[in-house]
């Protein structure tokens, strides 16, 4: 049986290339996310790219702990700047505002919290 498509594939790092038409604002911003959650947290995260048409580039966050727990954060510009939004639409805060949006992707994909 042949293996499964992955659902997801990682973005080059910044200066190796982009999909057309990327948002280099989200691209950074989604960037900058990655490093705090990675920093700060026991969480995994990885920019990645959805497949086909499916709306861009996403923070793909996963607990380890629980590995069913997990998260696409994405960001669109929007009032005033870009704007991180949670995977079902919701509005996550601010982009310039990193560290309110890994307490509050901490909080929804602790263990605990299920």
């Amino acid at each position: 049986m042949p293996a499964a498509e992955p659902t997801h594939r990682s973005l080059p790092a910044p200066g190796k290339g982009r999909p057309e038409g990327a948002d280099e604002p989200a691209l950074s911003h989604l960037r900058a996310l990655c490093a705090a959650v990675q920093a700060g947290t026991a969480l995994r995260a990885r920019v990645a790219e959805r497949p086909g048409d499916c709306g861009g580039p996403v923070l793909r966050v996963v607990n380890p702990g629980a590995g069913h727990l997990a998260e696409e954060i994405g960001c669109r510009a929007g009032g005033g700047g870009h704007r991180f939004t949670w995977s079902w639409g919701d509005d996550l805060g601010p982009a310039r505002d990193v560290p309110a949006a890994v307490r509050a992707i901490e909080r929804v994909l602790a263990a605990d919290a299920m």
